[in-house]
């Protein structure tokens, strides 16, 4: 038997439908880059909302890999990709390969604008800086734009996961908005992924029943 026949014994159609349905939306113009993000369960919890607003993959910028945290991400950590670098240099290449342009968060800087006030660019990648110290100068120094979420109480900023909603969500819409070729992920992109959702489903369907499959 071929993937495509295991496929249809043991991953349900509504399975496959609800795969087809979320690679539809899955945007191709957004990422987020975490650079020194000290807690793995604060990249977790980024991951969580990455998955829901349509991002399929995110740049983790820290001294190791990142760990996954299933109680955290609920999961999203297996349909969001984390690709890990360890050097500044390595990270900003990627990004800047990719086609992006790097738009950096911060609490206290006179070159940033408030976020909404910022024409998103035509690829997007949203930068996240480590809990405490936010982010490094060399990294400020390399963004091409720079934001803020504006506040009005004591608090001057937000925790990393709030902080990503606020942002991916207003960021994700204008893309929609904006719409055209780019934003979404191309059809190929679409079946590779569909493809390896399906693969990594049916094998876990099948190791859970002691079957051992070539496909």
């Amino acid at each position: 038997m071929n993937l495509d026949d295991w496929a249809q014994v043991y991953v349900s159609e509504d399975r496959r439908r609800r795969f087809r349905e979320v690679l539809a939306r899955r945007l191709d113009c957004l990422t987020l880059v975490f650079e020194h993000v000290g807690d793995p369960r604060n990249v977790s919890a980024c991951l969580r909302v990455a998955d829901a607003f349509g991002l399929g993959r995110v740049i983790h910028y820290a001294d190791g890999r990142y760990h996954r945290n299933h109680q955290i991400s609920m999961h999203s950590d297996l349909w969001v990709d984390v690709l890990n670098y360890q050097r500044f240099e390595d990270t900003v290449d990627r990004v800047r390969r990719d086609g992006f342009a790097l738009v950096g968060t911060v609490v206290d800087d006179p070159a940033a604008i408030p976020f909404d006030q910022l024409e998103p660019p035509p690829r997007t990648a949203l930068v996240l800086g480590s809990e405490h110290d936010g982010l490094t100068p060399e990294m400020r120094a390399a963004c091409d734009h720079l934001v803020t979420i504006p506040t009005c109480g004591f608090a001057d900023s937000l925790n990393l996961a709030t902080a990503a909603a606020i942002l991916v969500r207003h960021f994700a819409e204008a893309c929609r908005q904006r719409g055209g070729p780019g934003v979404l992920l191309d059809p190929a992109e679409q079946e590779r992924l569909y493809r390896l959702w399906i693969e990594r489903d049916a094998r876990l369907k099948l190791r859970k029943r002691g079957i051992q499959a070539e496909f």
